[in-house]
């Protein structure tokens, strides 16, 4: 381990405090509550909607930082 490195370790059911768990809520919007006929017909409406996540980037920030946790 290097000098001045500390690993913190989450719990292990703690998904509130992992960031990218937080992307999950914008994502499903408009994709759940329905019942889709087979995976391979929801697979494209879900491919643009992470295509649509990737270009908010002040949406994806807003739900990523944390005040605990350093900027990269």
């Amino acid at each position: 381990m290097p000098t001045g490195v500390q690993l913190v370790f989450t719990l292990p059911y703690t998904p509130e405090l992992m960031p990218a768990e937080h992307l999950w809520i914008p994502l499903k919007e408009g994709l759940v509550n329905r019942a889709w006929p087979s995976l391979q017909t929801l697979i494209e409406p879900l491919d643009q909607r992470c295509v649509w996540l990737m270009q908010q980037h002040a949406l994806v920030s807003n739900l990523t930082s944390f005040h605990w946790l350093p900027a990269a």
